[in-house]
């Protein structure tokens, strides 16, 4: 976008909202009665409940929690109008496009017109706070939820739909758009510890070097024959090395994500173009599903089971074999055990960034293998289930 497109973007956005505001005072003005005269020698106490920060200063003028709320709400919508303006005017997704320009300029409006949310004090504040209390966050995270989702949507216009990306600066809104969305869900303290017991942390490495024994030894070799889809695959990886595709957002080869094929590029420009650049990310997801196993049958059926089903896994020939293939089959089986495990740790325990990992690892497996796209029935199923028949007892003989 050119800097003079810039300008005539934000002049455009701007003029807008003013005449909206503009409009909006005169209408007020008409219906509303002239509100009485306050006496600037009579302090006014805040009433109970309510935080000193809030209570308006003298003279009427917004306490330092209404600015800094207006200033949020200000440059949220700025940022979503201007990036709604500039992608209509130059990608293909005009439903996306429209719905950030009206998201925008709804928060630009609120933002700019103190009038706006007193006219309607109740209902906004009934509104935010009853959702706020739902999702157990604070009112302001509601904010940082809305504009992830609008940052994603933008994401996935500024992409488009050709392996080359329409502005390659798209993965930065994406990004933008997990980071907001996480720190809407969070909870709690930023540093919290996560307490883990000595010996399932020595199970932990003994299961993951089991399965890295098994998985990783000549992985160049063995396979003997680099398959033809391992080496379509290996020629998708280059062509993000060799900038002839930059769009993680779209299909490439055989209809699956391109994420995938860009993992495989990161792998190969640390190995080089060679066979064990493309199998070595089949190796580390296929282990990975052996430790993501055993946290979750831990908190199903305690230790001695979860070591049993692991180690069982770790050395099943089909998932030795699937880790060994530079495929994106495997990372199925890994996206599926963290999403259950995530699932009954975050039914059991309540705690906010299991159900965070959770809302991850089913948002992202859809983007390998095609039966990912059951994962998110499949956790909605197991939820289900859980609502219906919550566990009760423990299983008999298992120990915690």
């Amino acid at each position: 976008m050119q800097p003079l497109e810039l300008a005539l973007l934000v002049s455009l956005t701007l003029l807008l909202d003013l005449v909206a505001v503009t409009i909006l005072r005169a209408v007020r003005a008409r219906r509303l009665p002239p509100p009485p005269r306050a006496d600037p020698a009579a302090g006014q106490a805040p009433a109970p409940g309510q935080d000193s920060a809030d209570t308006p200063a003298p003279g009427g003028h917004p306490s330092q929690a209404q600015r800094r709320t207006r200033l949020a709400l200000f440059a949220s919508g700025l940022l979503a109008s201007l990036l709604g303006c500039g992608l209509l005017w130059s990608t293909a997704s005009p439903a996306i496009n429209l719905t950030l320009v009206i998201c925008g300029l709804a928060l630009l409006l609120v933002g700019l017109e103190p009038g706006l949310a007193a006219a309607q004090k109740g209902l906004p504040k009934r509104w935010v706070g009853g959702l706020a209390r739902t999702l157990g966050v604070r009112p302001a995270q509601i904010l940082m939820l809305g504009l992830g989702l609008l940052l994603t949507l933008g994401s996935r216009s500024a992409g488009g739909d050709l392996p080359w990306a329409t502005y390659p600066w798209y993965w930065l809104l994406w990004i933008a758009g997990i980071g907001l969305t996480i720190a809407g869900c969070w909870s709690g303290p930023i540093r919290a510890r996560l307490a883990v017991h000595p010996l399932d942390l020595l199970a932990v490495t003994a299961l993951a070097g089991i399965a890295l024994a098994v998985r990783l030894p000549d992985v160049e070799h063995v396979p003997h024959i680099l398959r033809g889809d391992e080496g379509a695959v290996g020629s998708s990886g280059l062509e993000f090395l060799k900038g002839l595709w930059d769009n993680v957002l779209v299909t490439g080869w055989y209809s699956f994500a391109s994420l995938y094929f860009w993992i495989i590029s990161v792998s190969q420009r640390l190995l080089g173009n060679t066979a064990s650049a493309i199998r070595v990310v089949s190796v580390l997801a296929g282990s990975g599903a052996v430790i993501a196993t055993y946290a979750w049958t831990r908190s199903m059926f305690g230790r001695h089971i979860a070591f049993l089903a692991a180690a069982l896994l770790a050395m099943l020939d089909l998932h030795v074999l699937f880790s060994r293939i530079g495929l994106n089959n495997i990372v199925d089986t890994f996206t599926l055990t963290v999403s259950m495990a995530a699932l009954w740790a975050a039914w059991k325990t309540g705690d906010r960034r299991t159900f965070i990992l959770l809302g991850l690892a089913v948002g992202f497996s859809p983007f390998f293998y095609a039966s990912g796209r059951l994962v998110p029935v499949l956790a909605l199923l197991t939820l289900l289930l859980l609502r219906l028949r919550p566990p009760h007892r423990p299983v008999p003989g298992c120990t915690p």
